[in-house]
């Protein structure tokens, strides 16, 4: 996780933030809220079912005994994410995730504190 680069421009938006926003997260700034406040109405429940897909679709694989997954562009940390489906199902599976979006790293970083049962999560920039 060293790798992932520090500085956080606040006064640009930023796509995974303005996600993040969508979603109903906190980890945004009010340039992000601006840029999701003009976006067609429907964005939110479009980024919603986007997030929905993708947990139906881990834990499918999950549960057809795929045990090793790899989240590239992972973003900003929302919950349930990727690894916490797969491990309420597998007990062991291998995660991944790949991101070089500042805030996605810093929030991860922060995040990362929790333990995550035994699995691995590895953080490539």
């Amino acid at each position: 996780m060293d790798g992932c680069p520090v500085r956080i421009d606040t006064s640009k938006p930023h796509p995974a933030r303005v996600y993040d926003w969508l979603l109903g997260g906190k980890d945004n700034h009010p340039v992000d809220q601006r840029v999701g406040e003009t976006l067609p109405e429907q964005s939110r429940r479009s980024a919603a079912r986007n997030r929905e897909f993708m947990q139906r679709a881990a834990a499918w694989l999950a549960a057809r005994g795929i045990d090793q997954f790899l989240d590239i562009g992972t973003g900003i940390p929302t919950e349930p994410n990727l690894h916490q489906i797969v491990q309420a199902i597998r007990r062991s599976p291998v995660s991944s995730t790949s991101t070089t979006t500042p805030s996605c790293c810093a929030t991860r970083r922060h995040s990362w504190s929790a333990p995550y049962g035994s699995g691995e999560l590895v953080l490539r920039s």
